[in-house]
């Protein structure tokens, strides 16, 4: 700044110097270069570092290059940003009990954390066994777990329920809660073979450290929900199954939100990225009181807005995250509405678990979206959850989430199918 410079936002300074096309691909550039250099040194020194400060350059042939790395830089831009990552870091150690150190001093603080070490628990001799471990947190459904851990397995397969706070990653050892002559006892074993995953947060951006630990093991359900967004994900299953997925387009400007309106009665806002808590808005209009209808599933009352207003609203939410829109149907034309699960019940075949009378075309369709869905992004899936409608005597899938959460009548299924599913995908790998 001494010497000339100027102070500049870094993508309205990449579009003044090198146009608005080739200004886009060096953000590209740069942008992933930044995140491939954070995760590599945050790997190199334990998962430590909470803030990095990288300088780039580009020469006059077009090349990036990177000057220096400094942790914990000095600045006074962007302040209010960086004072928002940090408490929301700090907020996130704290509520998980958690505190990374460099690779040299290797240990995690974790409260209430297990030491085996210091325990008198005796510990479980697995030999040769199969070691399944369910994942679970204080809100998992305690009878859930209770099914796990009694269901009788041959004499192969031992199955115990964890959490993150029964893991000591220093000696690889977990403290598990067994079954063992019909009661239940909690026991030092050695990381499991394969993981059925209750806890249900790996690859959200809250994700516990847990995930980072026991990463390199086998879990039953592989989706990474952080590399799919959903505009994505319905557009690639409508190509193959256009009777079952409404048309959906991500949300550029308010404009495209109306032009969906002029097709149709009722139009689906909600967030593009699949691992985000949903924030779903339904749009109608109302031709007798020319003013359009917004309700939010988040509980907040209906509103009755203007155009402008809306406009207004959509911009707002579009600039604070990606959106995509979808056609909705309208409630009158609704026959039936639901959730359920599909379970996998082995390598070739799923389950439906519903509380409701199962419709003959699910039977039918979704184990062929199952497996379109492990086709397409490559990964294995255990259970999902879809949400649909029924009108006109037709199926429509409004979203299908990689993990379900089930009602209590479907419990005895979903644990005999997860644990045949967690044996199979061990014997397979």
């Amino acid at each position: 700044m001494t010497t000339g410079g100027r102070e500049e936002e870094f993508q309205d300074f990449l579009k003044s110097e090198f146009g608005d096309i080739r200004g886009k691909e060096y953000e590209k550039q740069i942008l992933q270069l930044s995140i491939d250099l954070k995760n590599h040194l945050d790997k190199l020194y334990g998962f430590s570092l909470n803030e990095l400060g990288i300088d780039f350059a580009i020469d006059d042939q077009g090349n990036v290059w990177m000057h220096e790395v400094n942790n914990g830089p000095q600045t006074t831009y962007s302040e209010d940003k960086r004072a928002i990552e940090y408490i929301g870091y700090a907020k996130y150690i704290a509520e998980n009990g958690i505190m990374h150190q460099m690779h040299y001093e290797k240990k995690r603080i974790l409260k209430e954390g297990f030491n085996a070490k210091d325990s008198d628990l005796k510990a479980f001799i697995a030999d040769n066994k199969i070691l399944i471990g369910i994942l679970i947190s204080d809100k998992t459904n305690k009878d859930l777990v209770n099914k796990f851990i009694h269901y009788p397995t041959n004499e192969n397969i031992s199955v115990f329920a964890f959490s993150s706070k029964d893991i000591d990653s220093d000696f690889e050892l977990i403290r598990g809660s067994f079954c063992l002559d019909n009661k239940q006892e909690q026991l030092i074993t050695n990381y499991p073979t394969v993981i059925i995953d209750l806890l249900k947060r790996r690859n959200f951006n809250d994700q516990p450290y847990v995930y980072n630990e026991l990463g390199h093991l086998i879990f039953t359900n592989e989706w990474d929900v952080n590399q799919v967004t959903n505009v994505d994900f319905l557009s690639q299953l409508r190509r193959k199954f256009p009777t079952y997925i409404l048309p959906v387009k991500k949300v550029e400007k308010p404009l495209d939100v109306f032009n969906y309106l002029k097709e149709t009665k009722r139009v689906l806002l909600n967030i593009d990225q699949m691992n985000k808590d949903q924030n779903k808005h339904y749009i109608t209009f109302d031709e007798n009181e020319n003013r359009y209808v917004l309700f939010k599933t988040n509980g907040e009352k209906e509103e009755i807005v203007t155009e402008n207003r809306l406009r207004l609203y959509i911009q707002t939410l579009i600039d604070n995250e990606e959106y995509f829109v979808q056609e909705s149907i309208d409630s009158e034309q609704v026959l039936e509405e639901g959730t359920f699960i599909a379970v996998r019940k082995n390598e070739n075949h799923w389950a439906i678990l519903s509380n409701q009378l199962v419709n003959d075309s699910f039977s039918i369709i979704i184990p062929k979206i199952m497996n379109d869905i492990e086709k397409i992004y490559e990964v294995g899936l255990s259970e999902a959850r879809v949400n649909y409608v029924i009108s006109n005597n037709k199926l429509i899938i409004e979203s299908i989430e990689p993990n379900g959460y089930l009602n209590e009548n479907n419990y005895k299924e979903y644990v005999q199918y997860m644990l045949d599913y967690a044996v199979s995908k061990v014997y397979k790998t």
